[in-house]
């Protein structure tokens, strides 16, 4: 594959608030600088906060809480409405979860609530409480049900030898010592807050 260097960014990444990066030159060419990409459709930022990666799926998710409320009060029924939910709203706040959803803050959470909240107040009018809904949905709220995402994930890696983050170093194992007692897997090393927040760290 060659190098398209008018499609090139440089992204440093770095736990500073101030990032300062020597600029780089290919090809006669120099290549802009950013503080955050896209990549494989997921937003990426100097310090991995992903604040703006749940901006951008929150607007992409507009678009079917408008059509929500148009089959709302077009008079779908609402089975329908909970499919539809499902099917394009709660997919487009779950994609690729893994990856981003560890390191969010407080904030950002609340926000993706806050919007779950909305749409199933849309949907169930009647229903007075935010976990009666979900209930009635049959859903769990969406910070658990990212948090599930991501530990189906991190279970997927260490049960396939061959994927390429099932390692001693990023998934522990249980051990079995001389005397023939099995040891209980250790945590992976964590010398920063961020990764710490890793699901291979949360979730062994």
């Amino acid at each position: 594959m060659l190098l398209n260097t008018s499609k090139t960014n440089l992204l440093t990444f770095s736990l500073r608030k101030k990032v300062t990066t020597e600029p780089i030159t290919i090809a006669n060419t120099d290549i802009a600088e950013v503080e955050s990409t896209r990549l494989l459709g997921v937003i990426l930022d100097q310090h991995l906060t992903f604040t703006k990666h749940v901006d951008a799926i929150l607007s992409k998710a507009k678009s079917g809480f408008h059509a929500l409320v148009q089959l709302k009060r077009a008079g779908v029924n609402t089975p329908s409405l909970i499919l539809f939910y499902k099917s394009r709203i709660i997919s487009v706040l779950s994609y690729a979860a893994p990856v981003w959803y560890p390191y969010l803050s407080k904030q950002n959470k609340e926000l993706l609530e806050k919007y779950e909240r909305l749409c199933l107040k849309i949907m169930l009018p009647h229903i007075d409480h935010y976990t009666e809904r979900l209930q009635f949905c049959g859903l769990s709220d969406i910070c658990v049900h990212l948090d599930i995402l991501c530990l189906k994930y991190v279970s997927k890696v260490r049960s396939d030898p061959a994927h390429p983050h099932h390692s001693d170093n990023i998934i522990a194992q249980t051990s079995v010592s001389r005397s023939g007692r099995r040891v209980l897997p250790q945590k992976p090393a964590c010398r920063t807050a961020l990764r710490s927040k890793s699901i291979f760290c949360k979730h062994v």
